[in-house]
């Protein structure tokens, strides 16, 4: 570089020469492309007043375009008013730099100084409405020096993607050639302002950013070597790293990061860049320290450090408190792992305090013992558990085990109607892949001193917009006593039987299903139904009570002894086409049929009812504690 100066200066003591006098030389050009991609328009090069002791010399440029992140300027104007030549020297000592960025004027004041051994070039655009903003470039051919100072400094892009706002900071770079190599080292203090960067917002005077760097260029090889990366974000965290970078094989290297509070970090650097309808009001806090090792351009082994962490997701009804472990990963080498919690909340469901051991080698892992996870006075067992990733989708294979749920604070804590008894049983076989969650067995549910059966379940899109489940539920011998005691509909005495075969649900509404619910054939339990419960019955099938008793003389009896009681549901397109236990005249069915004295039996006369109309049915009789009889 400095052999250049020196020959452009002697190409200007020449035109100034008397023997080549020339008053004046000019250069236009309306469109130059430079590297990077910055492109110039309607560029001018002015010499002016050759002939004399100092020429002037004038650079216009009309635009100048550069890709992101770099800004774009327009109405540029470089003035030397006095620019002193000659064979020692090319020195300007009061230019001026114009230009406009946005709706807005930016001026600088600069000073240059080029001999064959040193070169110095100072600018400083004084105390704006933009802030203040100076700087100094020297070197020579040894060691080169760069230094800059913001004051206040705003600064915004016309996307409006970029932005500074009152931004004080510093920066020193130093560069020292040897031979055909290069030492670099750079320190940057960003103490105070904000800062956005599309989507980060920044704000640097609760979190200022100080940052420390060495590094060596080999020209030879084309390497990079990185001596020491130190960035530290105020008290908060800070992340090293060291290693070279050179192509083909990319970086190697180790990353360190040590956060003591993560919640800032969490805040300003993960939260922009999730989607907002999904983890709005998600909050992080604990500390956490990770550990990184590549090896040509990939991750190698890792490790990851949590103590104390919490962790809420509101909008996934998750929070996590107590957070704490030590997991370990590793391309091919076999590693173990440990986390555990104090407390963990899923759908408002309280799991108590919880250890979990794993294995993993490369992307798969397996849980080293069974895990216990409290729940109320029971438990959730997870027996077997492995997974991992392959062909860059995630899969799961896994067993649970039910330890005596008790279901009325289940069902509270769910917001469900009140149910009573336990829940105990297994389901085996839970296996997630390409996006889809599958039973592989059956589960068998022991509740309401019966039991239910799980079959075909599988979900589609799981995590994704939309999911879609489709199983087949059959249940044997319910109490109904158990069943309907929770519920305002009603008291009912017997057993209970039925299906729910072919269900669809999509996006967690009900669009098919085949069910039944009904009395069991040759069921020898005491089968009584209340007044209340007839009611609501009638109600959901949309007909009424009918028998030999006048409505007067029903109000005497609290309960009535029945034969058999069912209801059937075949659903499709939105409709419910109801069947009962048998046909009745005039087109109705019966969901009732009364037996002995005083009889009663309940009859549907609408077979087809809007499926939104019978949830609203089955609300109201649910919800209520007052029936009304149509």
């Amino acid at each position: 570089m400095l052999k250049h100066i020196a020959t452009a200066t002697c190409v200007l003591a020449l035109c100034s020469s008397p023997l080549y006098a020339l008053e004046r030389i000019q250069i236009s050009a309306a469109h130059i492309d430079l590297p990077q991609g910055i492109t110039l328009t309607q560029t001018d090069v002015t010499l002016d007043r050759l002939s004399g002791t100092a020429p002037v010399l004038r650079v216009t440029v009309g635009g100048a375009a550069s890709p992101k992140p770099f800004l774009s300027l327009s109405q540029i104007d470089l003035h030397c008013p006095a620019l002193h030549v000659s064979a020692a020297r090319i020195a300007c000592d009061n230019g001026q730099l114009r230009f406009r960025h946005t709706a807005r004027r930016y001026g600088f004041d600069w000073r240059f100084n080029a001999a064959p051994q040193r070169i110095d070039f100072r600018f400083d655009s004084g105390r704006r409405d933009f802030g203040r903003l100076r700087g100094e470039i020297s070197g020579h051919a040894q060691a080169w020096r760069a230094d800059l100072q913001l004051t206040a400094f705003s600064l915004q892009s016309t996307e409006g993607d970029v932005a500074l706002d009152r931004l004080d900071g510093t920066m020193t770079l130093t560069v020292e050639p040897q031979l055909e190599d290069w030492r670099w080292q750079m320190q940057l203090a960003l103490p105070r302002g904000e800062g956005y960067l599309a989507p980060v917002y920044w704000p640097f005077s609760a979190l200022p950013i100080d940052l420390h760097a060495q590094a060596y260029w080999q020209a030879r090889d084309a390497r990079w070597t990185f001596e020491n990366i130190t960035l530290k974000l105020a008290q908060q965290a800070q992340l090293t790293a060291r290693g070279h970078w050179q192509a083909p094989t990319g970086f190697n290297g180790h990353v360190h990061f040590r956060g003591a509070e993560l919640a800032p970090l969490f805040q300003y650097l993960a939260l922009p860049w999730l989607p907002s309808d999904r983890w709005q009001e998600a909050a992080l806090h604990g500390a956490a320290e990770f550990q990184a090792v590549f090896r040509d351009d990939q991750l190698d082994h890792w490790q990851l450090r949590a103590a104390g962490v919490s962790w809420t997701l509101p909008r996934w009804r998750l929070a996590v408190e107590g957070l704490y472990g030590d997991v370990r990963g590793s391309r091919t080498a076999l590693q173990s792992s440990s986390l555990g919690w104090r407390a963990l909340e899923l759908y408002g469901l309280p799991f108590g305090s919880t250890h979990l051991a794993w294995q993993t080698q490369g992307t798969a892992f397996q849980l080293l013992r069974p895990a216990r996870l409290p729940l109320f006075d029971g438990a959730v067992l997870i027996k077997h558990w492995q997974g991992g990733w392959e062909n860059d989708t995630p899969w799961s294979d896994l067993t649970l085990a039910l330890e005596a749920l008790p279901l009325p604070e289940l069902t509270a804590t769910l917001n469900w109607p009140l149910l009573s008894g336990r829940l105990v049983g297994e389901l085996p076989g839970l296996r997630y892949r390409d996006g889809a969650l599958t039973l592989a067995g059956e589960w068998w549910l022991d509740a309401f001193d019966g039991a239910i059966h799980l079959q075909h379940l599988r979900i589609d899109e799981l995590l994704g917009e939309n999911p879609r489940l489709r199983a087949t539920l059959t249940w044997q011998n319910l109490d109904l006593a158990q069943l309907t005691g929770p519920f305002s509909f009603g008291h009912i005495e017997g057993r209970l039987s039925g299906y729910l075969r072919d269900l669809l649900l999509e996006n967690w509404q009900a669009v098919a299903f085949d069910a039944w619910l009904g009395t069991p054939p040759n069921d020898r339990s005491r089968r009584r139904i209340s007044q209340k419960a007839v009611n609501n019955l009638a109600n959901l099938g949309g007909g009424g009570a009918s028998d030999v008793i006048s409505r007067g003389v029903l109000q005497l009896f609290d309960n009535f002894p029945y034969s058999r009681l069912g209801w059937g549901c075949q659903l499709r397109g939105g409709v419910c086409r109801m069947t009962g236990v048998n046909s009745a005249p005039n087109g109705g069915f019966y969901l009732l049929e009364g037996s002995g004295l005083p009889r009663i039996d309940v009859i549907g006369y609408h077979a087809e009812v809007d499926w939104p109309v019978l949830l609203r049915r089955l609300h109201r009789v649910l919800q209520t504690d007052s029936a009304i009889v149509r």
